[in-house]
């Protein structure tokens, strides 16, 4: 994703995480707008992260990107608190342009 986003002049990366558990740590840290998370991520999955963050930083705008188009999947990340979901097949030029779009709806709220 960093490689994706790196050439977006608008878009500034804060911080990486290899796991759920640490992007909850990051985002503490970090405070940013928006955070994406994987659905599948390791030690603590996408879904209990977007739970964590969005019961400790409920204005913070959560993306849910997944590998598999399912339709539990997406219920799961609602009821997570996700504010978003996009498959990653969907590509870099959607990544793009969903993170703008929760940004913009952050900026207007």
């Amino acid at each position: 994703m960093r490689t994706t986003l790196e050439p977006e002049r608008d878009i500034e990366i804060c911080a990486e995480a290899e796991n759920g558990l640490e992007a909850v740590r990051k985002a503490l840290e970090c405070r940013p707008d928006l955070v994406v998370v994987d659905v599948n991520m390791p030690v603590m999955n996408g879904l209990a992260a977007t739970e964590d963050i969005k019961m400790l930083m409920p204005n913070v705008r959560v993306l849910a990107v997944t590998l598999y188009d399912s339709h539990q999947i997406r219920i799961e990340s609602e009821k997570a608190g996700a504010d978003a979901f996009l498959m990653k097949a969907e590509g870099g030029v959607h990544l793009a342009r969903k993170i703008r779009a929760l940004c913009r709806s952050t900026l207007a709220a």
